[in-house]
């Protein structure tokens, strides 16, 4: 499902209230992300739907992080594409 930009805007917050000032777990470098215009699925057994996610990268390095829309009180954002 692509977020349109209300949507990416309320995921990007939700997002940035826990990762703010962290630096990239994998090159330790300022926060610096791309929020991902597209929401993935992460499959957990053969056959669910899923857990709906939003993918973040790092723009320094590329490390991909993936963000549970249920964890941020988002479930909603994920509930407009079913």
């Amino acid at each position: 499902m692509r977020l349109s930009e209300t949507q990416r805007e309320v995921v990007s917050a939700a997002i940035l209230r826990y990762t703010r000032d962290r630096p990239c777990p994998a090159c330790g470098g300022a926060p610096s992300n791309s929020l991902n215009p597209d929401l993935v699925s992460v499959p957990v057994w053969k056959g669910d739907k899923g857990i709906p996610a939003a993918a973040v990268a790092c723009n320094l390095c590329g490390f991909v992080s993936l963000h549970a829309l249920k964890a941020l009180g988002l479930e909603n954002v994920a509930a407009a594409d079913a």
